[in-house]
């Protein structure tokens, strides 16, 4: 069993590592790492799956401290490093996210396109899209960039929500980890 709560550099300006007794993945058998807001603690960006793959997910908590899953995304990763390049971010390589705006208006940079090249052409079913969200790390896979043209531009929370979600009303569906 594999359990990590976030990579040790997470604890950036934008999102912070979720503390384990804390975090939505308590229990599972698959990797998982996990980051909260600084902006908005109630906020979380769950990385969790398997050697062979794996999702990318936001959360919300909900009134009854459940967490429930806003969307999922790709993630598409800057790394100091490589001027230019995007880069596949694999959840081990995250350490902070791109925001943009500030107070309330924080805005998230993202793209709906590309090609996916780790997850193929996955969509989850709640979803007709899944967007790519630009994140900031070390990658340790350089070979795996992110194909495509994708034009990333702020939009909020909610914008993207409404861009990549099919059926708006499935504000009940649970995070997607156990």
């Amino acid at each position: 069993m594999l359990f990590a709560v976030a990579s040790p550099l997470a604890a950036a300006a934008n999102m912070v590592a979720v503390p384990k007794e804390e975090a939505i993945c308590r229990n599972t058998d698959a990797y998982c790492y996990e980051w909260k807001f600084a902006v908005d603690p109630s906020l979380r960006f769950v990385a969790t799956g398997y050697e062979d793959g794996g999702g990318f997910y936001f959360c919300r908590r909900r009134p009854n401290g459940d967490y429930g899953l806003l969307f999922a995304v790709y993630p598409a990763m800057l790394d100091s490093k490589h001027p230019g390049v995007r880069f596949w971010g694999y959840a081990w390589d995250i350490e902070d996210i791109v925001l943009s705006g500030g107070g309330k208006a924080i805005q998230f940079q993202m793209a709906i396109g590309g090609k996916p090249e780790e997850e193929g052409s996955w969509i989850p079913p709640m979803q007709r899209s899944v967007p790519y969200v630009l994140f900031r790390g070390s990658t340790t896979q350089p070979e795996m960039k992110v194909k495509g043209r994708l034009r990333f531009t702020g939009m909020s929370l909610n914008g993207i929500r409404r861009k990549a979600m099919a059926n708006q009303s499935l504000r009940s569906t649970a995070c997607g980890v156990d």
